[in-house]
C-alpha cells in the first residue's frame, strides 16, 4: 500500500542537492530572538528538530539551523521564516532529563511544590562558542534543508536554570496525576492541552538475551553464535506475562523467562536478597519514575497508576534499587552492576542496554521506538515482538500492536512572539513530512540486515501522525 511512496521518496532523498550554507554560529546569538523553553519527554523531540528542518521553510529560512546538542538538551537555533510567525531569530531549547513529568509540574511552576527550574543549554555566544563543536553539516533532502550540528561537551556553567514555557508528555496531564509527583493541581494549571504525535513503545533486550530467545523459540539454529537480524521472521517474542514479572522483580534468573509459564518455586530471587553480585541474572533497564514511557508501561502492562490516588493498590509494583525516583544519568563504574538501573532519558536507558550486551549479561527493558539499534557503540540491543505481534508502525496500522501512546503539548498560557511560535508548533508537529523525516532514521529497525524493505513498513519503527479530516485513522508516515 506504501510502497510506490516509499520507493519515491527514498529515490528523491538520493537526489537531494545541498543549499548554500549560511546557519547561525554562535557569534549570532545577537539582535531578535524568541527563546521558547520546553521540557519533558523525549520521543518527539526529533519531530520538533524535523520541523525546524524543513525545506518548505514553515519554520526556518533554509540553510540558517544550527543544532547543538549534549545529552538530554539541545538548541535548534535559526533565522525565522515569514511562516513561523515571529521575526527575526528562532531559540528552541528542549530539556528531556526525568522526562513527561518535567513537562506537567515544571510547566505548572506551583508555588511550594517543589518543581520549577530546568536546567538548559545556557543560550549565549560565549557559552556555545567554548563549549560547542565546529559545525557538521548535513546537506539537503527533498524534504530537508542543509543545517548544521554541532556537538557540546557540559561543564561547570555550561547548564543554567530556567523554568520551562512548555511542556511535552507522552500521556496526557491529567492521567499521569499521582504519578512521580504530579497532582490535579498541577494538571489543572496547563490551561492547553493539545494532543500530539502517537509514540510507540517497545521492549528492548540486549543482544546475547535476544540471540538465546531466538535459539528457544527455534527461530535459529541451536548452535548460532550470532543474532539473526535478516527478516522478522526471526524477531523472537516475549510474553506480558514475563515483562510484568521481570518488571516487578520477579523473574531474575535466566531459566525463569523461556516460556510464558515460568514456575515461581525454591529458585525464585527477589531484588531485596541480592548482593552486588549480578552476573549471570537478568538486569533491568528501565526510566525514572518522571518517565512517560515507564508510567505508559505501569498503565498498560501492570495495571499500576489507574487510579488517581498515589497510595492506591496496584496489581504490580515496578522493581526499584534505589535510582528510579527522579533517574540517573548512565555511567558504567557507578552503575554497571546495578540489577536495576533509571535512566533519566531514553538515551540513558538504551546505553544500560548497550553495556550489557558488551559484557554478556542478560538485559531487558522498555523504550519508545524512534531510535534504530546496531553492532556500534549506543545500539547494541534489539526490539522484540510483545504476545507475538511486532512492535512496527505497519502493526500499529493494522490494530495488531498497541502499546501506543499519543503524546500531548502544554504550557500555562504564554504571551507574545513566544505563544505564536508555541502555536504554530504545535499547528504544525502532525507535518507530514517532520513525521516521515523522522521515521526514515527508523527504517528497517525490526531487520537490520534485511535487503531493501521488508514487506511495506513491517520492519519500520517511529513516530505515528495526528488524527485529522485527512488522516482519521492516525495512519504512520512512511519515509
Amino acid at each position: 500500500m506504501h510502497h510506490s511512496v516509499r520507493s519515491a521518496v527514498a529515490a528523491a532523498l538520493a537526489m537531494g542537492a545541498a543549499s548554500a550554507a549560511y546557519a547561525l554560529p554562535p557569534a549570532e546569538v545577537t539582535g531578535t530572538i524568541t527563546t521558547l523553553y520546553i521540557s519533558g519527554a523525549t520521543a518527539t523531540n526529533n519531530t520538533l528538530q524535523n520541523l525546524f528542518k524543513l525545506a518548505s521553510a514553515k519554520f526556518c529560512v533554509p540553510g540558517s539551523l544550527d543544532i547543538y546538542t549534549q545529552t538530554n538538551q539541545y538548541v535548534a537555533f535559526c533565522s525565522a521564516s515569514v511562516d513561523s510567525g515571529v521575526t527575526g531569530k528562532i531559540a528552541l531549547l528542549k530539556e528531556s532529563n526525568g522526562g513527561s513529568a518535567n513537562g506537567i509540574r515544571n510547566v505548572a511552576n506551583i508555588p511550594g511544590s517543589g518543581a520549577s527550574a530546568l536546567n538548559f543549554i545556557n543560550f549565549t555566544s560565549s557559552n556555545l562558542a567554548a563549549n560547542c563543536a565546529v559545525a557538521t553539516l548535513v546537506t539537503a533532502t527533498t524534504d530537508f534543508a542543509q543545517h548544521n550540528t554541532r556537538a557540546c561537551t557540559a561543564p561547570t556553567g555550561f547548564l543554567a536554570a530556567v523554568v520551562p514555557e512548555a511542556g511535552v508528555t507522552d500521556i496526557d496531564p491529567d492521567t499521569f496525576v499521582g504519578t512521580a509527583g504530579v497532582t490535579q493541581a498541577e494538571a489543572n494549571a496547563l490551561i492547553n492541552k493539545t494532543r500530539s504525535v502517537g509514540v510507540m513503545f517497545s521492549p528492548i533486550v540486549s543482544t546475547n538475551l535476544y540471540l538465546a530467545l531466538q535459539k528457544a523459540q527455534g527461530l535459529i539454529s541451536a548452535g548460532a553464535t550470532t543474532i539473526d537480524d535478516s527478516s522478522v521472521n526471526t524477531v523472537p517474542t516475549m510474553t506480558s506475562a514475563q515483562l510484568r514479572g521481570i518488571f516487578a522483580g520477579q523473574l531474575v534468573l535466566p531459566s525463569q523467562i523461556w516460556s510464558a509459564g515460568a514456575s515461581v518455586g525454591a529458585d525464585q530471587v527477589q531484588l531485596t536478597t541480592l548482593t552486588s553480585a549480578n552476573s549471570g541474572l537478568v538486569h533491568l533497564c528501565r526510566r525514572a519514575d518522571t518517565s512517560g514511557t515507564m508510567t505508559s508501561f505501569k498503565l498498560h502492562f501492570l495495571g499500576e497508576g489507574c487510579s488517581k490516588n498515589s497510595g492506591s493498590i496496584a496489581a504490580f509494583q515496578l522493581a526499584d534499587e534505589g535510582n528510579t525516583a527522579l533517574g540517573a544519568q548512565w555511567n558504567a563504574t557507578v552503575n554497571g552492576d546495578d540489577l536495576v538501573f533509571a535512566g533519566a532519558g531514553s538515551g540513558d536507558t538504551r546505553n544500560c542496554m548497550d553495556f550489557h550486551s558488551v559484557n554478556g549479561n542478560y538485559a531487558v527493558g522498555v523504550a519508545s521506538t524512534e531510535s534504530k539499534p546496531g553492532t556500534t557503540a549506543g545500539t547494541r540491543w534489539r526490539y522484540v515482538r510483545t504476545d507475538g505481534q511486532l512492535p512496527s508502525l505497519t502493526e500499529v496500522l493494522r490494530g495488531n500492536y498497541d502499546f501506543v501512546t499519543e503524546n500531548s503539548l502544554t504550557d500555562k498560557g504564554l504571551t507574545g512572539t513566544d505563544a505564536t511560535l508555541w502555536a504554530n508548533i504545535k499547528a504544525d508537529i502532525g507535518n507530514t513530512a517532520a513525521v516521515a523525516g523522522t521515521n526514515s532514521g527508523f527504517r528497517n529497525s525490526l531487520a537490520i540486515t534485511a535487503t531493501g524493505d521488508e514487506d511495506d513498513g513491517i520492519a519500520d519503527t517511529g513516530v505515528l501522525g495526528i488524527p485529522d479530516a485527512s488522516n482519521p485513522l492516525q495512519q504512520p508516515s512512511f519515509p
